[in-house]
C-alpha cells in the first residue's frame, strides 16, 4: 500500500490505464488521460508560484474539472479548499481570507463577480474551467445558457492543451496537508469563522483492490482514522 493518495493513484493508474476514471453525460475520461491531464494542471500550478502549504480553492459544481483540479492540486503539493458555489460575496470572501487561498479554480461567467468580492485579499489568481467541457451532447435541459467568456487569468481547457504531457516535481503530503474544510462564515455576533485542516476529509481516503483493479473509497468525515498511511489503514468496508 502507498504511502500517500498520490502514490496510490499512481497504483490505480498501472493497474489499469484504461479503466473509466470519470464519466459525464456521453463522454468518459480513463485513469491514464486523467493521470496526464492532472499533471498537466499541476504543473500549471508549480509554474504560478504554488508551493507545499499553499491553499488552493475549488470552487466548482460537480463536473470533471473538481477531482480533476482536486488531484492536480495534490500532485503540486498544495492543499484543497472546497468553496460551496452557492456562497458569493461577503460569504465568500470570509471563508477565502480565513483559510489563506491564493489561488482559486472558478466556473466560467463567474470569475468576475467573485474577483470584485475578493479585491483585496491574498487571492493572485483565477483561473476558470467550463461545464461543456469532456461532453458533447450539450443537454438543452442542463445547459441552459451560452458558454461564458474564459477569465482573463487563463481557462483550464487552454491550459491542460498547454501543458499536456509535463510533469510537476514530485511533493510528499503529511497527514494533515490534504484538504482545508473552511467552516461557514458566522453570523455577525459569533466568532470569526475558521478554516481547519482535515487530511483527507472529503477525499480519496485508500485504494482498495478488487477483482478488476483498485477502487478509490471515499471519507466524508473529518476522521484521520481513514489516513493512507501504513500504521492507519481503515479496512475494507469500515466506516471511516
Amino acid at each position: 500500500m502507498s504511502g500517500s493518495i498520490v502514490e496510490a493513484w499512481r497504483e490505480r493508474v498501472a493497474a489499469g490505464p484504461d479503466r473509466a476514471a470519470i464519466r459525464y453525460f456521453d463522454g468518459t475520461i480513463d485513469a491514464a488521460t486523467l493521470d496526464s491531464l492532472t499533471d498537466a494542471l499541476a504543473t500549471e500550478f508549480q509554474a504560478r508560484g504554488v508551493r507545499s502549504g499553499d491553499r488552493i480553492g475549488i470552487y466548482l459544481q460537480n463536473i470533471p474539472y473538481y477531482p480533476l483540479a482536486l488531484l492536480a492540486v495534490w500532485k503540486a503539493g498544495a492543499i484543497a479548499v472546497p468553496f460551496n458555489p452557492m456562497y458569493r460575496g461577503d460569504e465568500l470572501r470570509r471563508l477565502v481570507e480565513d483559510s489563506g487561498t491564493t489561488g482559486i479554480i472558478v466556473a466560467r461567467g463567474t470569475d468576475e463577480a467573485t474577483r470584485n468580492a475578493l479585491t483585496g485579499t491574498q487571492v493572485r489568481w483565477l483561473l476558470s474551467a467550463s461545464s461543456r467541457d469532456f461532453q458533447t451532447r450539450n443537454d438543452p435541459r442542463v445547459f441552459t445558457e451560452p458558454d461564458a467568456a474564459p477569465s482573463p487569468d487563463g481557462d483550464l481547457a487552454t491550459i491542460l492543451a498547454a501543458r499536456r504531457g509535463r510533469y510537476p516535481a514530485r511533493i510528499m503530503h503529511d497527514g494533515d496537508d490534504i484538504a482545508s474544510s473552511p467552516t461557514p462564515p458566522a453570523r455577525p455576533d459569533r466568532p470569526k469563522a475558521r478554516s481547519t485542516p482535515t487530511g483527507i476529509s472529503s477525499a480519496l481516503s485508500r485504494v482498495t483492490p478488487s477483482g478488476s483493479g483498485w477502487e478509490p473509497a471515499m471519507c466524508p468525515t473529518r476522521s484521520l482514522r481513514c489516513s493512507t498511511s501504513p500504521d492507519s489503514r481503515s479496512t475494507p468496508g469500515s466506516r471511516c
